[in-house]
């Protein structure tokens, strides 16, 4: 009879220690934030926001009818319903970013929205 349950015992140990094992090797995955203000820059005369952030930054970019449309700063890709957006001086930019020149102390700031 003691030998039966030492058999049992034995089994349901090994199950045990098995799968607290296995959950220990199984990596918990770690929510990430949004990347905000990545880049930031002062103006600088004559150059436009596009160029300045090629300068600053590694830039993917696709051509769209409205020029260049920045795809990933960095390496941080925009995706999920999320797309790199430039602020001047805290404010949304209203067109593209190869389009609006500089013409003095503006402040630059991308993010991922």
């Amino acid at each position: 009879m003691k030998k039966p349950k030492i058999i049992f015992i034995f089994v349901l140990a090994v199950v045990l220690l098995v799968a607290a094992v296995s959950n220990l090797a199984t990596p918990t995955p770690v929510k990430n934030s949004p990347v905000k203000n990545l880049v930031e820059y002062p103006c600088q005369p004559g150059k436009t926001a596009f160029d300045l952030l090629e300068e600053s930054a590694s830039v993917d970019a696709k051509d769209s009818s409205f020029g260049k449309m920045v795809t990933g700063i960095n390496g941080v890709s925009q995706d999920n319903g999320k797309y790199w957006l430039y602020l001047v001086d805290n404010k949304e930019a209203t067109i593209g970013a190869q389009a609006y020149n500089c013409i003095g102390n503006e402040q630059i700031k991308w993010e991922l929205k």
